[in-house]
């Protein structure tokens, strides 16, 4: 009896949960349909609760598919396959209580190029600081750069946010270009600090990390799931990075 109850409890909380949601949104729908980029909107259990034409126009959706009421990994496109990080976003933003940033780069429709945009999240939060869900939003990225970066795996989604407040800002610069193979000599011409200065918070992001070397740093930002951060500071360096690739 009591296992009963809390179903009906926890039932009747979600359903007040998305009737809330779709109070607060439903004054922006007209604005959302005349839009002429993506916005969606999901439940606090990444539901799609709202999707405008043209994030499906984006996505090639068939016309037939109904994605409202769906997740990410019902979608009968290749991103599909994202839905775990794409979910985990979600989560992040409802931890935060703020924005969360990611960088796409994924093979939309019948372009047989990968193409990168921005993802904005914002929660939904209604008076009493309850997050009811995100606000998703789309937009172009016009330094396409980051395709050149050689050791990101595309199709991919990578995040601004830190995962961790572990490191600094500078150390976790330091960690994204060691994970993408940067020597120290090239990371001290990417971010403009001496050649010391990178192998001391290299000392120090080991200390922290629990690893001796560079391989373990690697292998600990895979276990960790911190191989889909990338610092904002990287669309201010660009001249200095694309030559490593070249």
């Amino acid at each position: 009896m009591l296992c009963i109850f809390y179903l009906r409890v926890f039932f009747v909380r979600n359903d007040e949960k998305d009737s809330k949601l779709e109070e607060i949104i439903k004054p922006l729908i007209n604005f959302w349909e005349r839009s002429n980029e993506s916005w969606w909107v999901k439940s606090h259990t990444s539901e799609f609760v709202y999707v405008n034409q043209h994030l499906k126009d984006f996505l090639a959706i068939p016309k037939e598919f109904q994605m409202e009421g769906r997740f990410d990994g019902d979608l009968p496109i290749a991103i599909h396959e994202f839905e775990p990080q794409f979910q985990a976003h979600d989560r992040q933003v409802e931890q935060a209580g703020d924005r969360v940033t990611s960088i796409e780069i994924h093979k939309v429709g019948d372009n047989d190029f990968f193409l990168p945009w921005y993802c904005d999240k914002f929660p939904i939060i209604d008076n009493s600081g309850n997050v009811l869900g995100v606000i998703a939003h789309n937009r172009p990225i016009e330094s396409m750069f980051i395709t050149r970066l050689k050791k990101i795996k595309i199709p991919t989604s990578l995040v601004f946010t830190p995962p961790t407040e572990l490191f600094t800002d500078k150390e976790w610069e330091i960690i994204f270009y060691t994970c993408q193979l940067f020597t120290p000599k090239m990371i001290e011409a990417a971010i403009g600090v001496s050649n010391r200065t990178v192998e001391d918070t290299l000392c120090r992001i080991y200390k922290k990390a629990g690893v001796g070397n560079k391989r373990g740093l690697i292998d600990y930002c895979i276990e960790m799931g911190f191989n889909n951060f990338i610092p904002q500071s990287i669309f201010q360096q660009c001249d200095s990075i694309i030559p490593f690739d070249l």
